[in-house]
């Protein structure tokens, strides 16, 4: 009698976990974007994102209703979760609070036509973010699409391994290499990756590390603009200028910027503005910023 009761439960759990991996199975349209990279990091999925203005865009409309269909779902969801971040004109048609989400979104993921195409993969690294090609107007046509995407997503996981393989300057190499082949739009999640290129080519052997340098003053910054702290956003470009690793281009937007958070300041004399910005034009006379800036001095001159 306890040998036919184990029986039963082995059963009840062997079917539970096949409701429950059925039930996982995404049907449909997930709408609330701002969700996927928990999703990803829990399904171990790659993530989808098309952008839409369905009520607005004709394209939009179109492949909302011909591409991505039931049929098409059910053969990429084993591989994909996907998420369809639409904005519309007719507010009514939409929950205000999901609306304002959908607009962070574009504006956190750089969109700015529709419809478009974001692919992430397993690690959250966006290797696609393209607008969706007028020529595809079938699900199988997006298909054979996607596999030549899914190249790409190959190539960055090939590159994201390649990175905990070297070490040294080929370290920084490696994981510039990476980033030059996703979107960083949330770039604080690769802190630990700036952080890696700078300690492993510390004399810049491979003349990346003012990029790097740069790359993480940008991360500290951030928060500080967010709160208008620009006291200690100028402090933060004094340090980074400081390093000695900057070439002059990147010297000259280092103390641009300076000047320009000065002039946030209150009761900061156009004197020292001035000052920065003509020490920023010495460091690189020809560079494509250098007429702005000789503008910048002679507007300020002639105002003060």
């Amino acid at each position: 009698m306890k040998f036919i009761n184990l029986i039963k439960i082995y059963l009840f759990v062997f079917f539970a976990l096949i409701i429950a991996s059925c039930s996982s199975i995404q049907k449909n349209w997930k709408m609330d974007g701002s969700n996927i990279e928990k999703d990803i990091a829990a399904s171990k999925k790659q993530g989808l994102m098309l952008f839409t203005a369905s009520d607005t865009d004709p394209q939009s409309k179109e492949i909302l209703k011909n591409v991505f269909t039931n049929s098409l779902f059910s053969k990429i969801n084993q591989d994909f979760i996907f998420y369809n971040v639409d904005i519309v004109k007719d507010e009514s048609t939409m929950n205000s609070v999901q609306l304002e989400k959908n607009y962070v979104l574009f504006s956190s993921y750089n969109v700015t036509q529709v419809p478009h195409l974001c692919l992430i993969n397993k690690h959250g690294d966006i290797y696609h973010s393209d607008l969706f090609p007028e020529k595809i107007k079938t699900g199988p046509a997006f298909l054979e699409y996607l596999d030549e995407l899914k190249e790409k997503g190959k190539t960055v996981e090939a590159l994201r391994k390649n990175i905990d393989e070297v070490s040294g300057t080929e370290k920084i190499r490696a994981i510039n290499m990476f980033f030059d082949k996703i979107y960083l739009v949330d770039s604080e999640k690769y802190r630990n990756l700036f952080d890696e290129g700078i300690k492993s080519d510390p004399s810049n052997e491979s003349g990346l590390l003012g990029a790097f340098i740069l790359g993480r003053m940008q991360l500290n910054i951030e928060p500080l603009f967010k709160q208008q702290k620009y006291s200690e956003i100028i402090k933060e470009l004094n340090k980074t200028l400081e390093t000695g690793f900057l070439n002059p281009e990147e010297e000259q937007g280092i103390l641009c910027n300076i000047a320009y958070f000065y002039s946030r300041l209150p009761n900061t004399p156009a004197k020292k503005i001035i000052e920065y910005l003509e020490t920023a034009l010495k460091k690189a006379p020809q560079s494509f910023r250098a007429g702005t800036i000789k503008e910048d001095i002679e507007y300020l001159k002639s105002k003060n």
